[in-house]
């Protein structure tokens, strides 16, 4: 009896230790948790009103980002740029600077044989917080562009391919939950124009992530064998 007595309080004492060392001593992870978010982005929208009367549209009517605007019925398209900055759990103004301007380049391949461009609007917005935005509004002259191309292939031949894009440049200047945001963004609208034809090209924008995360404690979970 004094033996078995023994080996049940041996058994007791073991199983002891090891609930002791399940729940009592577990272990402990360290993991990175998102505590702020914020988000920057930039967009294009363009149209044009309707001039000249045709079959297909109607006069003084508004055409919305079209692929294609039709020269002889439109004479300036109206290019909307908009810069976006939001933010989950974070706090922070930001001022953004933006520069939009037309950009005549001529190439051959992959190289740039010459280059220029024209300003069409500088504007500045102060204290922007999150969710809010910055507009730029600016028309671009179809018939000055003609004229353009004209007087360059008049000045410098033909060699290569003319190509023109609408072109906005953000800086971005701020603290956002703490941490310094500070950065340039360049967002393209090319087009091509013929004597006859607007035509939009593939938009090149900007959708960039930011965050900010801490370290944390966490208790592991027993395996199914310890529970």
């Amino acid at each position: 009896l004094p033996l078995v007595v023994l080996v049940f309080v041996v058994l007791a004492a073991l199983s002891g230790f090891w609930v002791q060392q399940v729940y009592v001593q577990q272990d402990v992870e360290q993991q990175q948790r998102t505590v702020a978010q914020w988000s920057e982005s930039t967009s294009y929208d363009h149209s044009a009103v309707i001039t000249n009367e045709s079959i297909a549209f109607n006069r003084s009517e508004r055409v919305e980002n079209r692929p294609v605007y039709y020269t002889s019925l439109v004479d300036d398209i109206d290019v909307t740029y908009r810069y976006e900055y939001t933010a989950t759990g974070a706090n922070g103004t930001v001022r953004v600077d933006t520069d939009t301007f037309i950009q005549y380049r001529g190439v051959e391949g992959e190289t740039v044989l010459w280059s220029f461009t024209e300003p069409l609007a500088s504007e500045t917005a102060e204290g922007l917080e999150p969710g809010e935005n910055q507009t730029v509004e600016v028309g671009v002259d179809v018939g000055s562009v003609l004229e353009t191309i004209a007087e360059v292939e008049t000045q410098l031949g033909a060699a290569g391919t003319t190509e023109i894009s609408v072109v906005s440049v953000s800086t971005v200047d701020g603290e956002v939950a703490g941490e310094s945001l500070n950065a340039t963004y360049e967002s393209t609208m090319p087009v091509t124009v013929t004597p006859e034809t607007f035509r939009v090209l593939e938009i090149q924008t900007v959708d960039e992530q930011g965050g900010v995360t801490e370290t944390v404690e966490v208790v592991s979970e027993p395996s199914l064998t310890e529970r």
